[in-house]
């Protein structure tokens, strides 16, 4: 993706349209706020800005903390960008390499939601105590606001019902 000094969007390639679901068409010319979430697209303004001033002429995805992008039909997302800035005909413009790194963080809530089942299990002091840890975990986790788990018993010839029911809470 390439910027301008007013922070319009100048070239759009395919990688970009994958990732956000746009046409380089429906984009060019746009602010770049377009492919951010509001509540950060001001404070992403100040950073392209105050990097612009900067003597330096790129910033390295490691040098940067994670940024959120906003795909055309409105999903936030986690990413990694590098961003250069060149000088053509004495204009400022910026080159950002942009990468989609949501099944990257995903995967590593996973790994974090199973060392905390694990310790939860660990911890418990009977089963049921842990199937019931475990099912507010995976609920809270999921999003879901029930969650239920079936378990063999007389001898596996009847199924019991194990539920849990997270409270209701207002979703803003």
């Amino acid at each position: 993706i390439v910027i301008d000094e007013e922070q319009n969007i100048v070239f759009f390639n395919k990688g970009a349209e994958q990732i956000f679901g746009y046409r380089a068409a429906e984009v060019l010319g746009q602010p770049l706020e377009l492919i951010l979430p509001p509540a950060v697209a001001k404070t992403h303004r100040d950073d392209v800005r105050g990097f612009a001033r900067s003597k330096a002429r790129s910033r390295l995805k490691h040098e940067r903390r994670g940024i959120l992008g906003r795909r055309k039909n409105g999903e936030i997302f986690p990413g990694e960008a590098s961003i250069s800035r060149i000088s053509v005909s004495g204009r400022k413009i910026f080159l950002a390499v942009f990468r989609d790194v949501s099944e990257q963080v995903r995967r590593e809530e996973e790994i974090r939601l199973q060392l905390a089942l694990t310790r939860a299990i660990a911890e418990s002091d009977d089963f049921d105590s842990a199937l019931q840890e475990s099912l507010r975990m995976v609920c809270e986790f999921a999003g879901c606001d029930y969650g239920e788990v079936w378990l063999p018993s007389n001898g596996g010839l009847r199924l019991v019902l194990k539920s849990h029911s997270l409270p209701r809470v207002e979703r803003c």
